[in-house]
């Protein structure tokens, strides 16, 4: 994938997630899974035109460091040389 195709792919997916209802509530006696207890749920409606079943979609997880080396690390791995990524995060 080309820089500018990067670009206006995380342009399209950021305005996505903008036109979706979406809120995170707190469990009041947090879920215990393996070594970490999950404290809180993210419902969202699906997208205009969309009809989805409800049920569990897909686990999310924190990080702690920024997010922007996460996706540097994914770009790098992906082939994508440092020059490139730094047009995308100019500093």
């Amino acid at each position: 994938m080309k820089i500018d195709e990067y670009r206006n792919f995380l342009d399209s997916w950021f305005l996505e997630i903008e036109k979706m209802g979406m809120g995170i509530f707190e469990i009041f006696k947090p879920l215990k899974y393996k070594d970490y207890l999950i404290s809180a749920v993210e419902l969202i409606e699906p997208k205009t035109g969309e009809s989805r079943k409800s049920g569990y979609e897909h686990a999310e997880f924190t990080i702690d460091f920024p997010f922007e080396d996460l996706v540097k690390n994914i770009l790098i791995s992906h082939g994508i040389s440092t020059m490139s990524i730094a047009q995308i995060f100019p500093d």
